[in-house]
């Protein structure tokens, strides 16, 4: 069982990166806040588009695919994790060159970490859990620091693959924008003008 505590330094660079709520808000509210929400994230996506390519392992997909529905489920009114491509999303910002590696790490640990509280709580892995039963694990884990934090970040690239500009990743045909009801500025950046790419 892998060990599941945040040392002080990678617990103070978690928090720098957390948004609070009204700052969230005021940064989806305007027009240019929405079409520019990806960039909010620091490092997350600045990297050249060179950069040695990282990714998950099928198991590891299913199962981030799967926390990201609970976190930002499908919903009539709205898109969820599934529409807005937030697996993808993470998957490619996590193999930018100047994505964080004690973050990375962090995040395929609490996947771990979040298998093994699984196992403990009900005998089988979290995607052998019904819906109602992978929520009230994730509530569970969400009281621990290394879940609380985890889960938060798993939210943020959630909502980032939501908001952001198509170009980058998420919100595939803007669809989040449509519902939104959102008109992003112009002009919007070409693929080869993206600015992890100049």
């Amino acid at each position: 069982m892998g060990e599941r505590t945040l040392d002080r330094r990678l617990l103070r660079k978690l928090q720098r990166q957390r948004l609070s709520r009204r700052e969230f808000l005021q940064r989806a509210g305007g027009a240019a806040g929405l079409s520019l929400f990806c960039l909010w994230a620091g490092p997350a996506l600045g990297a050249d588009a060179g950069s040695e390519r990282f990714r998950f392992t099928p198991a590891q997909r299913r199962l981030f695919g799967a926390v990201q529905e609970r976190l930002l489920p499908s919903a009539g009114e709205g898109p969820g994790a599934r529409e807005v491509h937030a697996t993808a999303y993470l998957e490619q910002a996590m193999g930018y060159r100047q994505f964080d590696p004690e973050i990375r790490a962090f995040l395929l640990r609490g996947a771990r970490w979040l298998e093994e509280t699984a196992q403990e709580v009900h005998g089988h892995g979290f995607l052998e859990l019904s819906p109602p039963r992978q929520v009230a694990l994730l509530r569970r884990v969400a009281g621990e620091q290394w879940g609380e934090n985890w889960l938060s970040t798993l939210l943020d690239y959630s909502f980032e693959a939501l908001l952001c500009d198509p170009v980058y990743g998420g919100n595939p045909e803007a669809i989040a924008w449509r519902w939104l009801e959102h008109q992003p500025g112009f002009p919007r950046p070409p693929a080869a003008k993206r600015y992890f790419s100049l």
